[in-house]
C-alpha cells in the first residue's frame, strides 16, 4: 500500500469521523443506488470485461461464476477479457480459473484474453485500460456483482474508462453477505474520493496517476 495509502486510509476514517459518519451515508447511498439499477439493454460492447472475484481453495465461487455467466450470457460474440491474479503465490488465477471454467461449458477459447497480474478492482481495471488499448477496444461492458458496481463504475470513469454495466443477480443486493460488502465498498469509495482529493491538494502525481 505504501505510505501514501496508508496516510490517505487514515485520513479517510478521520472524515467519516468528523463528518459524523455522513461522508460514509452518502458513499453508501451512491452503492445501493448503483445496485439497485435495472439491467438495460446496451449498445453492442466490443469487449466484456469479467472482474475477478476471490478463489476459494482454487476453486472459483458461485459469485464467480454468476458473473462469468453473465459475460457468456451476453447476445455478442465480441472478445471477454477476465481479470484477476492470484491471491497466494503459486496458487491458480482468479483468470485462469475463470477461462477453464468457461471452455468447460462449450465457450469459445479463441474469445478469451487474460489478465493475471492484478490484485484489486483498481488493478483490474487499469490493466484491462492497457489490454484494451493494445487490442483497439474503445467501449467495454463490464460485468459484476451488483454491490460491486459502483466502485467499479466510479475506478473505471477515474481511469478514463467509457463503458456500460451489466449487473449479475448472485448474491441478490439484500443477501446478508452483499449488504455486509455494501459496507465494505462504501468504505472504499470513501477511501478513493479522499485520497484522490489529497493528492490533488498536495500534488502527489504519483498517486494520481495510480488512479488515473
Amino acid at each position: 500500500m505504501g505510505w501514501g495509502g496508508f496516510t490517505t486510509l487514515a485520513l479517510s476514517f478521520m472524515v467519516v469521523m468528523v463528518s459524523g459518519g455522513l461522508t460514509f451515508f452518502v458513499c453508501w447511498a451512491i452503492v445501493i443506488k448503483f445496485a439497485l439499477r435495472s439491467a438495460t439493454p446496451a449498445p453492442t460492447p466490443d469487449v466484456i470485461l469479467v472482474l475477478g472475484a476471490r478463489l476459494n481453495r482454487g476453486e472459483i465461487t458461485r459469485e464467480f461464476q454468476a458473473r462469468l455467466d453473465g459475460a457468456a450470457r451476453q447476445p455478442t460474440a465480441c472478445p471477454v477479457i477476465l481479470l484477476g491474479g492470484m491471491a497466494m503465490v503459486g496458487g491458480l488465477t482468479e483468470a485462469a480459473a475463470g477461462r477453464s471454467w468457461l471452455i468447460a461449458r462449450g465457450f469459445d477459447q479463441t474469445r478469451i484474453i487474460m489478465e493475471e497480474a492484478s490484485r484489486n478492482t483498481l488493478e483490474n481495471l487499469s490493466h484491462a485500460r492497457s489490454l484494451m488499448k493494445h487490442h483497439d477496444f474503445l467501449r467495454p461492458l463490464v460485468v459484476t456483482s451488483r454491490y460491486h458496481m459502483a466502485r467499479s463504475s466510479i475506478l473505471a470513469r477515474g481511469l478514463g474508462i467509457s463503458h456500460d454495466l451489466s449487473p449479475t443477480d448472485y448474491p441478490s443486493m439484500w443477501h446478508p453477505a452483499a449488504l455486509a460488502r455494501s459496507i465494505f465498498e462504501a468504505l472504499m469509495i470513501n477511501w478513493y474520493y479522499v485520497g484522490r482529493a489529497f493528492s490533488q491538494v498536495t500534488g502527489q502525481r504519483a498517486m494520481l496517476k495510480r488512479i488515473s
